[in-house]
Formats: C-alpha cells, structure tokens, sequence
C-alpha cells in the first residue's frame, strides 16, 4: 500500500484503503449512502446497529465498521 495514503480519514467512517487479494480499494461512503452499503455488504442488521445508526456512531465505532468490511472483502480475490 503507498504510504502516503492513510487507511482512515479522520472524520469519516466508513472511508479508506481496504485491501481486496492482492489489490486496494477506496471505500468512502456518505451519509446518506450508509444503508445501501450495509445492504451491499449483506448486512441489513448493521442498518439500525446502535453502533452504526449515524455519522457520529460510525466515526466512534471505525474499527468494527471497518472489520465488518474486511471480513466481506475477503471472499473475493483481486484476480
């Protein structure tokens, strides 16, 4: 990955460098896009998950955001 790109931009959640096989991907989604990218990622539950309801829960709780992401990015390869 280059290093001068940073993995997660301060003030948004979920947006950054997430890597697909072998390759990297930009995910940045914007507010209003939240719940059509939880239902992208097969995850309608994350909808109304306390820890994802807004932008402010979403930027607190980056981490399992972001993991939740990981885990769906791994099934594909970059091939």
């Amino acid at each position: 990955m280059p290093s001068r790109l940073q993995r997660q931009p301060v003030a948004a959640a979920p947006a950054g460098i997430f890597k697909v096989g072998d390759e990297y991907l930009f995910i940045a989604v914007l507010q209003n896009q939240s719940g059509h990218f939880c239902g992208a990622l097969g995850r309608p539950d994350m909808i109304d998950d306390p820890r994802f309801i807004d932008h402010t829960a979403r930027v607190r709780n980056r981490e399992a955001l972001h993991a939740a992401i990981d885990t769906y990015l791994a099934k594909f390869s970059s091939a």
